[in-house]
């Protein structure tokens, strides 16, 4: 039995074709890697911002609820208006200075 030389070039063709298959599933399968692998990258970076954007908020809120807690406080928001608007306790003379620190 010998392989005949049509027989031998149908298999390189058929080699041809598979080898082809093959290397057209390996470079769709790299260009996803590499596409996925850059999403992945962005979206971690992305991550990151939001993450120390909410541990600002965080500050920000616990800042504000410390306001919050300290303008439901009667003295404090009496010593706040003696000093910016120039109230007074009964009794107390408040005296205007100039500023030296403008000529």
């Amino acid at each position: 039995m010998q392989v005949s030389s049509t027989g031998n070039q149908g298999l390189k063709r058929r080699m041809r074709l598979l080898l082809f298959v093959v290397a057209v599933f390996v470079v769709w399968g790299a260009f996803t890697y590499f596409s996925q692998s850059k999403q992945l990258a962005d979206k971690e970076s992305k991550l990151s911002d939001l993450t120390h954007q909410a541990e600002v908020a965080k500050a920000e809120k616990s800042q504000l609820e410390q306001k919050v807690k300290q303008l439901n406080n009667s003295e404090y928001i009496g010593e706040l208006a003696r000093k910016n608007l120039l109230l007074s306790k009964k009794g107390e003379v408040i005296f205007l200075t100039p500023d030296t620190g403008q000529k």
